[in-house]
């Protein structure tokens, strides 16, 4: 019985062997096949016990990772959760909706009333998963031209704009048509808290971040813009902004020359206990956030990074939004992400301190810096020259269109002569109180 069961046991041994060589013999053959080589296995090996490690953050940690769009594999990211006051900013809660099927939605740019030098053809084709994100809180300034110029620009992106109670009182029905035609998506917070209204720039980082985490596979490429202060001239969507890199502005002054600026990363230089480095960022130019463009995963990534700060854990009052993204720049904490800064003079362009570098067309009314005609132009209204420039450049349609500056309730001439005597923007837009 013995030699039987060690006779069985042997054969056993002998099939599980020549199977079993068998088997690594089509393995080699599978990876040669594949083109795989040994050397390379470390590597393979390190890849998988890192998708391994991610996925373990994903069922256990407090973060979660991105991994498509529309289906399509994307390299794994660790963000940060969605603030929890978030959904609690305004009076009415917003997280909680389904706003999957604005994306699905195509444009059609003449359903808008266009401005009268539209573009006809577009080389760069932006579609309905490219996204324009921005904010219109108290204030109606300039806001019909900012849609009326994406459009005409041929700009075929989705539309999404935070707003409150307070500002949508303020339009007429002619207007609220004009938005709808354009493609306008409204998400309505109802009445703003009094702790974050009047921190307005640095509270709309919170909304932008949740509502990019909740789309975030819908979105391809998106722009965060400020849209009181901005027109186009051209479709942003260029085939300059990758899925991969992020793109920032810079403005034409240094921050030794603004002193505004100067002053709020001198704020947040003392909170760290780094006021010592001040003078280093004397000719340093200041990086405007007022305007940035990328993929959505680094942008994603950028305001995980910066809501990453106790300032923003427990949403301190008082610390300028520009200032931090400047000190998250400039101290190389940006980690992780392809960050680019858009020349003076770039198809983005803040035009503070640009006076004595603009060309404007008399004919087209198009404005150029250096030669190259600008695609965005952010700050425009800082020089009463733009200010009549961009109302030439698209015209209002009817006298139901408020005229842009209506709210300062003076004549363009009185605006012209307040912004000659360099009053501040707090003075010309009493309703819009900015950090």
């Amino acid at each position: 019985m013995r030699k039987y069961r060690k006779r069985r046991n042997r054969r056993f041994y002998f099939l599980y062997q020549r199977k079993y060589k068998r088997f690594t013999r089509k393995l080699r053959k599978a990876i040669r096949s594949t083109q795989i080589e040994y050397s390379n296995l470390p590597v393979y090996i390190i890849i998988f016990l890192t998708v391994i490690f991610r996925l373990f953050l994903y069922f256990f940690g407090q973060h979660d990772i991105t991994l498509t769009f529309l289906g399509i594999p994307r390299l794994p990211i660790v963000l940060i959760p969605i603030s929890d006051y978030a959904d609690y900013i305004g009076s009415v809660q917003w997280l909680n909706n389904n706003y999957s099927d604005i994306f699905e939605k195509s444009v059609n740019i003449y359903d808008c009333q266009l401005c009268v030098t539209h573009q006809k053809t577009n080389k760069y084709r932006s579609n309905e998963h490219d996204l324009v994100l921005t904010c219109l809180f108290g204030i109606i300034v300039s806001s019909l031209n900012f849609v009326r110029t994406l459009r005409s620009a041929n700009c075929k992106a989705t539309i999404v704009i935070f707003t409150d109670d307070k500002c949508q009182n303020k339009l007429n029905e002619y207007m609220k048509n004009i938005f709808q035609n354009c493609g306008v998506n409204w998400i309505n917070l109802g009445e703003i808290g009094e702790k974050y209204i009047t921190s307005i720039n640095s509270m709309r980082m919170v909304l932008f971040y949740g509502f990019l985490k909740k789309v975030q596979t819908k979105v391809n490429r998106v722009m965060i813009v400020d849209m009181t202060d901005t027109y186009f001239q051209m479709d942003p969507f260029t085939d300059d902004v990758y899925s991969d890199s992020l793109i920032l502005t810079l403005e034409n002054q240094v921050f030794l020359s603004g002193t505004i600026n100067e002053k709020w990363l001198a704020k947040i230089l003392k909170l760290t206990n780094e006021l010592e480095y001040l003078s280093d960022f004397d000719d340093r130019y200041v990086i405007n956030n007022g305007f940035l463009i990328g993929g959505i995963y680094p942008v994603l990534k950028f305001y995980s990074i910066i809501l990453d700060l106790p300032q923003f854990v427990n949403y301190s009052r008082g610390f300028n939004d520009q200032a931090i993204v400047n000190y998250m720049y400039y101290f190389d904490l940006l980690k992780g992400i392809n960050v680019i800064l858009s020349p003076i003079g770039g198809i983005y362009q803040s035009l503070t301190a640009c006076d004595s570098i603009t060309d404007i067309d008399e004919d087209t009314h198009t404005i150029s810096i250096y030669g190259t005609k600008l695609a965005v132009l952010h700050q425009f209204d800082r020089t009463c020259e733009n200010i009549q420039n961009s109302i030439m450049f698209c015209p209002k349609e009817s006298n139901l269109h408020l005229e842009a500056y209506s709210e300062v309730r003076y004549s363009f001439e009185r605006l012209c002569e307040n912004i000659d005597k360099n009053l501040t923007r707090k003075d010309l837009y009493p309703d819009d109180i900015p950090d």
